[in-house]
């Protein structure tokens, strides 16, 4: 279970995404190392649109450990099939372990804040999970409460005349102070 848990935790990834991921979907050897979550026989993402999602260093010792030759990337240790259901009795053994609380989609929830901190991107977010429609990565707007501010020094356009010129040629009927 514990690498479906990083997994999840560094992908953001749904459960029922990870479960049906191919070892031949993840790419280690590109320049940017990928995971493709795509439409299969097996599974479908929500949007059934296909999506890459980014693997940092954390998640690629996990991923290489893949056997060669693995259909799955999380086979189920008894069978090497690919799980048919989520392990859910693991799982909450695991967070009841860790003395956490909430399901798996609550890893979901962890990747996507701690991606609006650190990149205050929230575009990023909505394409790296898969979102359908920008109102669902709006939940984790609240994570970035100093908007006005940043929106503020973002754009200056500084005009040829100072606003004291401006005014001193307003006053003494100078043409072209409009």
């Amino acid at each position: 279970i514990m690498p479906l848990v990083v997994f999840l935790l560094n992908t953001g990834c749904r459960k029922g995404e990870a479960l049906a991921l191919r070892s031949e979907s993840i790419d280690l050897k590109s320049k940017i190392p990928t995971v493709r979550i795509e439409p299969s026989e097996e599974w479908s993402p929500k949007s059934n649109k296909p999506r890459e999602v980014p693997v940092n260093s954390a998640l690629r010792p996990w991923l290489e450990r893949i056997p060669e030759g693995s259909k799955w990337a999380f086979p189920c240790p008894k069978t090497g099939n690919r799980w048919a259901v989520w392990p859910e009795r693991q799982f909450n053994r695991a967070v009841k372990k860790a003395e956490l609380e909430g399901g798996p989609h609550k890893l979901r929830h962890t990747y996507a804040t701690h991606v609006v901190m650190a990149t205050r991107d929230l575009l990023l977010v909505s394409r790296v999970l898969g979102h359908s429609h920008s109102r669902v990565t709006e939940l984790y707007a609240h994570l970035l409460p100093d908007h006005l501010e940043r929106a503020a020094g973002a754009v200056q356009f500084t005009p040829g005349v100072s606003v004291a010129e401006w005014e001193a040629k307003k006053r003494w009927g100078v043409k072209g102070s409009n």
